[in-house]
Protein backbone atom coordinates (compact mmCIF):
# COMPACT_ATOMS: atom_id res chain seq x y z
CA UNK A 1 0.00 0.00 0.00
CA UNK A 2 1.25 3.27 -1.30
CA UNK A 3 0.31 6.53 1.07
CA UNK A 4 0.92 10.03 0.01
CA UNK A 5 0.76 13.17 2.94
CA UNK A 6 1.09 16.47 1.40
CA UNK A 7 2.38 18.56 3.46
CA UNK A 8 2.67 22.61 3.37
CA UNK A 9 4.01 23.25 6.67
CA UNK A 10 0.63 24.32 8.77
CA UNK A 11 -0.53 22.30 11.91
CA UNK A 12 -3.77 21.27 9.79
CA UNK A 13 -1.22 19.04 7.87
CA UNK A 14 0.62 17.78 10.46
CA UNK A 15 -2.73 16.51 11.95
CA UNK A 16 -2.82 14.46 8.84
CA UNK A 17 0.25 12.91 9.73
CA UNK A 18 -1.36 12.20 13.29
CA UNK A 19 -4.23 10.62 11.38
CA UNK A 20 -1.71 8.26 9.69
CA UNK A 21 0.34 7.28 12.34
CA UNK A 22 -2.87 6.40 14.51
CA UNK A 23 -4.31 4.24 10.92
CA UNK A 24 -0.48 2.67 10.10
CA UNK A 25 -1.59 -0.66 11.78
CA UNK A 26 -4.70 -0.81 9.91
CA UNK A 27 -3.18 -0.91 6.45
CA UNK A 28 -1.66 -4.74 5.46
CA UNK A 29 2.05 -4.48 5.30
CA UNK A 30 4.27 -3.17 3.30
CA UNK A 31 3.00 -0.13 3.62
CA UNK A 32 5.22 2.73 1.38
CA UNK A 33 4.58 6.38 3.01
CA UNK A 34 5.41 9.16 0.79
CA UNK A 35 5.63 13.35 2.00
CA UNK A 36 5.09 15.68 -0.56
CA UNK A 37 5.28 19.51 -0.41
CA UNK A 38 5.03 21.63 -3.17
CA UNK A 39 6.49 25.06 -3.84
CA UNK A 40 4.71 27.90 -5.55
CA UNK A 41 6.96 28.85 -8.44
CA UNK A 42 8.06 32.39 -8.67
CA UNK A 43 7.73 34.86 -11.42
CA UNK A 44 9.12 34.14 -14.67
CA UNK A 45 10.59 37.49 -14.71
CA UNK A 46 13.09 36.41 -11.37
CA UNK A 47 14.88 34.08 -13.86
CA UNK A 48 16.46 37.12 -15.42
CA UNK A 49 17.96 37.88 -12.16
CA UNK A 50 18.95 34.57 -10.47
CA UNK A 51 20.55 31.64 -11.37
CA UNK A 52 17.99 28.88 -12.05
CA UNK A 53 20.12 26.14 -10.17
CA UNK A 54 19.74 29.07 -7.19
CA UNK A 55 16.11 29.05 -7.92
CA UNK A 56 15.75 25.14 -7.75
CA UNK A 57 18.04 25.27 -4.30
CA UNK A 58 15.53 27.74 -2.77
CA UNK A 59 12.17 25.59 -3.58
CA UNK A 60 14.22 22.24 -2.17
CA UNK A 61 15.27 24.09 0.84
CA UNK A 62 12.17 25.90 1.33
CA UNK A 63 10.03 22.57 0.57
CA UNK A 64 12.22 20.34 3.11
CA UNK A 65 11.94 23.51 6.12
CA UNK A 66 7.99 22.42 5.29
CA UNK A 67 8.57 19.06 5.65
CA UNK A 68 10.85 18.94 8.59
CA UNK A 69 8.08 19.17 11.19
CA UNK A 70 6.03 15.94 9.87
CA UNK A 71 9.67 14.03 9.35
CA UNK A 72 10.33 14.48 12.94
CA UNK A 73 7.15 13.01 13.89
CA UNK A 74 7.32 10.02 11.42
CA UNK A 75 11.30 9.61 11.92
CA UNK A 76 10.75 9.45 16.03
CA UNK A 77 7.77 7.11 15.25
CA UNK A 78 9.75 4.72 13.19
CA UNK A 79 8.21 5.25 10.08
CA UNK A 80 10.32 4.79 7.06
CA UNK A 81 8.97 7.48 4.28
CA UNK A 82 10.28 9.73 1.31
CA UNK A 83 10.01 13.31 0.83
CA UNK A 84 9.57 15.12 -2.61
CA UNK A 85 9.55 18.85 -3.06
CA UNK A 86 7.69 19.95 -6.22
CA UNK A 87 7.19 23.30 -7.98
CA UNK A 88 4.08 23.88 -9.47
CA UNK A 89 -0.17 24.30 -8.49
CA UNK A 90 -0.63 22.04 -5.88
CA UNK A 91 -3.67 19.92 -6.42
CA UNK A 92 -2.09 19.36 -10.15
CA UNK A 93 1.10 18.05 -9.05
CA UNK A 94 -0.46 15.75 -5.77
CA UNK A 95 -2.85 14.39 -8.15
CA UNK A 96 -0.15 13.68 -11.31
CA UNK A 97 2.36 12.16 -8.27
CA UNK A 98 -0.50 9.80 -7.22
CA UNK A 99 -0.81 9.14 -10.34
CA UNK A 100 2.54 8.07 -11.65
CA UNK A 101 3.08 6.44 -7.96
CA UNK A 102 0.49 4.02 -7.35
CA UNK A 103 -0.54 5.82 -4.52
CA UNK A 104 -3.74 3.69 -3.14
CA UNK A 105 -4.61 6.51 -0.33
CA UNK A 106 -3.94 10.38 0.30
CA UNK A 107 -4.01 11.48 3.23
CA UNK A 108 -4.28 15.24 3.96
CA UNK A 109 -5.25 18.57 5.73
CA UNK A 110 -7.86 21.14 4.85
CA UNK A 111 -8.37 24.34 6.33
CA UNK A 112 -11.26 24.98 7.06
CA UNK A 113 -12.33 28.31 4.73
CA UNK A 114 -15.57 29.63 5.34
CA UNK A 115 -18.33 28.14 2.39
CA UNK A 116 -17.73 31.82 0.41
CA UNK A 117 -13.81 31.41 0.82
CA UNK A 118 -14.02 28.03 -0.85
CA UNK A 119 -16.08 29.09 -3.83
CA UNK A 120 -13.81 31.75 -4.42
CA UNK A 121 -10.84 30.52 -4.10
CA UNK A 122 -11.19 26.91 -4.23
CA UNK A 123 -9.52 24.60 -2.05
CA UNK A 124 -6.57 22.28 -2.65
CA UNK A 125 -7.67 19.43 -0.77
CA UNK A 126 -11.51 19.33 -2.62
CA UNK A 127 -9.67 19.63 -6.10
CA UNK A 128 -7.18 16.64 -4.89
CA UNK A 129 -10.34 15.13 -4.20
CA UNK A 130 -11.88 15.42 -7.74
CA UNK A 131 -9.20 14.99 -9.16
CA UNK A 132 -7.29 11.70 -7.76
CA UNK A 133 -8.44 8.70 -8.30
CA UNK A 134 -7.08 7.22 -5.22
CA UNK A 135 -8.86 7.30 -1.89
CA UNK A 136 -8.46 10.73 -0.23
CA UNK A 137 -8.90 11.49 3.58
CA UNK A 138 -9.36 15.01 4.65
CA UNK A 139 -8.20 15.92 8.43
CA UNK A 140 -9.62 18.71 9.22
CA UNK A 141 -9.00 21.21 12.03
CA UNK A 142 -11.61 20.81 14.61
CA UNK A 143 -14.20 23.51 14.60
CA UNK A 144 -13.04 25.24 18.63
CA UNK A 145 -9.46 25.13 17.84
CA UNK A 146 -10.54 26.75 14.40
CA UNK A 147 -12.64 29.48 16.75
CA UNK A 148 -9.80 30.38 18.66
CA UNK A 149 -7.27 30.75 17.01
CA UNK A 150 -9.84 33.13 14.66
CA UNK A 151 -10.75 34.57 18.01
CA UNK A 152 -6.69 35.14 19.30
CA UNK A 153 -5.51 37.07 15.40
Amino acid sequence: MKLLVPIDGSDTSLRAIDTLLAKLGAYRPPVEVHLINVQHALRKDVGQFVDHDEIRGYHQEEGMKALAPARARLDAAGVTYTPHVFVGEAAEVIVQFASEQGVGEIIMGSHNRSELAQLLLGSVAQQVIHAAQAAVLVVRTPMETRIGKQGAQ
